[in-house]
C-alpha cells in the first residue's frame, strides 16, 4: 500500500511540474514583451515631445499607462498560476517524503512544545520526527497554531465526531484539498505578520472624520483631470494647474506621517491577504455535503457579499499603498491625491467589514486543520477512524501500531483495557519494546481525540485526559534531580485524576528510576493501588516483576510483557505483546556481548 501511495503522489508531481513549466515559459515571454514595450513607448514619447507634439506625447504616455497596466496585471496572473503549480509540485513531493519517513525538513512545531505538558514532550507530538511534522499541512501561522492546539488538548466526543465526518469528506477530494493547501503556502518572510494588520484594525480613523478633506479629495482630482485634458487640447497652459498642485501638496504634507504609519503597518501583512482570498474563494465555491463544512462556509457570506470579495477589495487598496516607492505613483499622487483617497477607502473598509475579518480568518484556520487531517488520511488509507465510545474507561485496539515507525518495520499489537481503575503492568527485558508500546498507545490516543484516523485495524476509545511520565529529567538551575522531577510529575497526575471530568489515561514508564530497588517497589506498588482507586485507567512499564503480584489481588490489574530470546549468539526481539509476566531478561547477556565478564574466574 505504501508503494501505491508513493506512486500516486509521484504521478501528481509529474503532472503539476509540466503545468508549472508551461506557465514558467509564458511568464518569461511576457517579461521580454514588457521590456520591449517600455523601450518602444519611451522612444515614441521622446520623439513626440522633442518635436513639439505635446498633445501626442501626453496621449502616448496615457496609452502606455493603460496598456502597460493591462500587461502587468496579466503577467501577475501568469506568475500566480506558475506559483500555484509549483506549490502543488512541492505538496506532492512532501507527501512522498512523509511516506518515506523523511520528516527533518518540515516545521517541527517546537515553538509549541512545553516540557511540563501532560504528554506532548514524552510522546514526540512536537519536535524532530514528530507527529506534528507527520500531520501538518497548514500554510498560515494561525493554522499551524490551531492544529498544535488540537494535538495538545483532547476534544469532546461531539467535536471529535464532527471532525471525523468533515475529514472523511475532504479525504476523497484530492484535487480540492491540494488546491486549498497550495493557496495557503504563503511567503515565509519574517516581516509578514498578521498581527500588524490586527494592530491597524484597532487604530482610530483619520480621514473619515475630516469633512473638509473628504470634500477636497472629491473635488480636486476631477478638476486636475479636466485641466490636463484642456492642456492636451491646447485650451490652457500648464501654469494654470500650478495653484491646484500647491493645494494638493499641502494636503499630502499635512497627512504624510499618518499615511506613512498606515503603510508601514499594513505592508507587513499585505502578502498574507491573497492566500486568504484564494482559500476563502475555493470554500465559497464548493457545495459541501458535511454539516460542519457547510456551517463553516455559511460564515463567509455577510450582507449578500462574499468574504473573498471583501478581503480582495482590502488587498487591492493596500497593494496600491505598497506602490508608494514607485516614481509613477509619486507623480500621480501629486496630481490626484492617491494617498488620501486610499486612506479613506481603507478606513471605510475597516468600518464596514473589519468586524467580520476575525470570523473569516477563523473559518480558514479551522479548514486548514481539517484539511491537514484529511491529507493525513489520504496518505494512509489503511488507517481507520476510531469509535468514540460512550462507555467510560475503555481502550480496545486491534493491530495497533506507531504511525512514526515505517510500515515495513512496524510491529502491530492487539490491546484491551477497560473498567474504572483498569491498569496494565508491562514487564520486559531491555530494548524489548515497552516504551515504544506506551508511546504507540499514547500517540494513537492523541490522533483519536483530535479527530484523525489511527494506525490500527480498529480502535474503540472513550474520551480521556491523557497523562504521561516517561522522560523526566533533572533541572540544575532549580536544583531538581530527575527522581524529584518524576515525583513532581506523579503528584500532578494524582491531583489531575482527583478533578472532575473525563477519566485520566496515564502512561508511566519505569516508575521511580532514581531510587533503590526496595524503595522503588514499595513506592510503585503504593502508587498503582492509589491510581486504581481513582477515576483513571492506564499502563505502567517496569522491570520489577514483583509488581505483577498486584494482579493476584486486584482483578482490574493485568500483566502483559515483551520478551526476547537468543538464536545462537544473536539477541532477537519480536516486539509482540504477550499476556503474563516477562519470562526472559537479557541484561547480563548484553553485557557479556559488550565484553563485561559477568562470571569472572
Amino acid at each position: 500500500m505504501k508503494a501505491e501511495q508513493i506512486t500516486f503522489f509521484e504521478n501528481l508531481k509529474v503532472k503539476f511540474y509540466k503545468k508549472e513549466m508551461e506557465f514558467h515559459t509564458k511568464h518569461k515571454r511576457i517579461s521580454i514583451l514588457r521590456i520591449l514595450l517600455f523601450l518602444a513607448f519611451t522612444g515614441l514619447t521622446y520623439l513626440a515631445f522633442s518635436h513639439g507634439y505635446q498633445t501626442a506625447g501626453i496621449l502616448i504616455v496615457l496609452s502606455f499607462i493603460f496598456i502597460f497596466g493591462i500587461l502587468i496585471n496579466y503577467h501577475h496572473k501568469v506568475a500566480k498560476q506558475r506559483n500555484h503549480y509549483e506549490n502543488l509540485v512541492t505538496i506532492n513531493h512532501e507527501e512522498t517524503l512523509r511516506l518515506h519517513g523523511t520528516l527533518h525538513d518540515f516545521d517541527s512545531g517546537s515553538i509549541y512544545l512545553e516540557e511540563q505538558h501532560p504528554y506532548a514532550y514524552d510522546l514526540d507530538i512536537f519536535g524532530n520526527n514528530s507527529l506534528f511534522q507527520l500531520i501538518n499541512r497548514t500554510g498560515t501561522p494561525l493554522g499551524a497554531t490551531r492544529l498544535a492546539t488540537w494535538l495538545s488538548n483532547p476534544s469532546s466526543k461531539s467535536e471529535i465526531l464532527e471532525r471525523q465526518a468533515a475529514v472523511q469528506e475532504l479525504a476523497d477530494m484530492t484535487s480540492w484539498s491540494q488546491d486549498f493547501q497550495a493557496f495557503g503556502k504563503v511567503n515565509k518572510k519574517k516581516d509578514h505578520n498578521f498581527d500588524f494588520l490586527m494592530q491597524w484594525f484597532q487604530a482610530k480613523d483619520h480621514i473619515r472624520n475630516k469633512i473638509i478633506h473628504k470634500w477636497l479629495i472629491r473635488i480636486l482630482p476631477p478638476v486636475v483631470l479636466l485641466h490636463l485634458i484642456a492642456i492636451a487640447t491646447g485650451l490652457i497652459t500648464f501654469s494654470g494647474l500650478i495653484p491646484i498642485l500647491i493645494i494638493n501638496g499641502l494636503i499630502l504634507a499635512n497627512n504624510f506621517s499618518h499615511v506613512r504609519k498606515t503603510h508601514d503597518i499594513t505592508s507587513k501583512s499585505i502578502y498574507l491577504l491573497q492566500p486568504y482570498v484564494d482559500m476563502i474563494r475555493i470554500i465559497e465555491q464548493t457545495p459541501f455535503e458535511n454539516q460542519k463544512l457547510q456551517a463553516l462556509k455559511s460564515e463567509l457570506l455577510t450582507d449578500n457579499k462574499t468574504a473573498s470579495q471583501q478581503i480582495l477589495a482590502l488587498k487591492q487598496i493596500l497593494s496600491f499603498f505598497d506602490s508608494r516607492s514607485n516614481m509613477l505613483y509619486g507623480i500621480l499622487n501629486a496630481f490626484f491625491l492617491i494617498d488620501i483617497n486610499l486612506l479613506l477607502l481603507a478606513e471605510n473598509w475597516r468600518e464596514h467589514s473589519g468586524k467580520e475579518l476575525h470570523k473569516w480568518i477563523n473559518v480558514v484556520t479551522e479548514m486548514e486543520c481539517i484539511n491537514s487531517l484529511s491529507a493525513f488520511t489520504r496518505a494512509n488509507p489503511t488507517y481507520t477512524f476510531p469509535e468514540i465510545s460512550g462507555q467510560k474507561h475503555l481502550f480496545v485496539a486491534k493491530s495497533l501500531g506507531h504511525p512514526l515507525i515505517a510500515p515495513e518495520k512496524r510491529i502491530n499489537n492487539d490491546f484491551k483495557l477497560e473498567g474504572s481503575g483498569g491498569i496494565a503492568i508491562i514487564t520486559g527485558s531491555n530494548m524489548a519494546g515497552k516504551s515504544t508500546f506506551l508511546r504507540t498507545i499514547g500517540v494513537n490516543t492523541v490522533l483519536a481525540l483530535a479527530g484523525a484516523p489511527v494506525c490500527a485495524d480498529s480502535l474503540s476509545i472513550s474520551p480521556v485526559r491523557l497523562y504521561s511520565s516517561m522522560r523526566t529529567k533533572d533541572n540544575l538551575e532549580e536544583n531538581i534531580s530527575s527522581f524529584y522531577a518524576e515525583l513532581l510529575r506523579i503528584n500532578e497526575l494524582l491531583n489531575t485524576a482527583e478533578e472532575q471530568g473525563d477519566p485520566i489515561f496515564f502512561l508511566l514508564d519505569e516508575l521511580l528510576k532514581g531510587t533503590n530497588s526496595e524503595d522503588r517497589h514499595r513506592g510503585a506498588a503504593a502508587l498503582i493501588r492509589q491510581l486504581h482507586s481513582l477515576n483513571s485507567i492506564g499502563l505502567v512499564s517496569t522491570h520489577d516483576l514483583e509488581l505483577g503480584q498486584l494482579a493476584d489481588n486486584i482483578s482490574e490489574i493485568n500483566n502483559y510483557s515483551f520478551n526476547s530470546y537468543f538464536e545462537q549468539d544473536d539477541l532477537i526481539f519480536d516486539y509482540k505483546l504477550q499476556k503474563g509476566l516477562c519470562k526472559s531478561f537479557n541484561a547480563s547477556r548484553l553485557m557479556e556481548k559488550m565484553g563485561i565478564r559477568i562470571n569472572p574466574e
